[in-house]
């Protein structure tokens, strides 16, 4: 019996897969690699689609005069609510928008609409309404400016704040009329981290900080 090995079959066989095996692995794994390559694409482009539709939002901070003008303009550095400093420049900010009185109509109707979105719906309507038909503003800012100069500020507890302040009623022509002092005791509700859908119906309180308790006296 014959050596198979040395059959002509055999030896033609071995010398083909000798000469074109590498060529078909070596296409085989230029297919494998671009059929990755291929679902890379795919996922990269998918990822910008969705990245395009998502809405990014920066909050500045805008500081302005009594006539509504900007005075500086700073982009809003994160901080957390832990941080005291943030409590106190949003009740001061809040006890300014309530209290301060600007000559321009339309200034103040802004400012009005901002101080209800920072209290919850119970202090808008007792406290609030109250508040404004006693001493209705629009009917001020014909008449005078109102200067609110912050004073002190003292957390109480967990919830309630303690905030004084000065303010400086001038007439048309910017002459002084009367200066009088306030406290306020302010207790605030906080809410969930908000929505991106939130933040863009509503950038005034990015916080999440809504007063819940509100009562004032004048400091003699």
């Amino acid at each position: 019996m014959s050596d198979s090995s040395s059959h002509p079959f055999f030896e033609a066989r071995a010398r083909w897969v000798e000469d074109f095996a590498h060529l078909i692995i070596a296409k085989r794994n230029w297919q494998l690699i671009c059929f990755i390559q291929a679902i890379m694409i795919i996922l990269l482009i998918s990822g910008l689609i969705m990245l395009s539709r998502t809405s990014h939002i920066v909050p500045y901070v805008v500081e302005v005069d009594q006539l509504g003008r900007a005075l500086a303009v700073n982009e809003v550095v994160p901080s957390k609510l832990e941080n005291p400093a943030v409590m106190k420049a949003h009740l001061y900010r809040f006890v300014e928008l309530w209290r301060s009185v600007v000559t321009d109509p339309h200034a103040m109707r802004q400012q009005l609409q901002q101080v209800y979105r920072l209290a919850i719906p119970d202090i808008r309507t007792h406290v609030l309404d109250d508040y404004y038909r006693q001493y209705n503003a629009m009917e001020l800012a014909s008449q005078l400016s109102r200067q609110v100069i912050p004073i002190s500020f003292l957390q109480q507890s967990d919830q309630t704040y303690l905030v004084e302040w000065k303010e400086i009623d001038r007439d048309l022509s910017s002459k002084i009329i009367r200066e009088n002092h306030y406290k306020a005791l302010l207790n605030v509700q906080r809410t969930e981290q908000q929505t991106k859908q939130e933040l863009k119906s509503d950038p005034h309180n990015p916080f999440g900080i809504f007063i819940a308790g509100l009562s004032w006296s004048e400091v003699n």
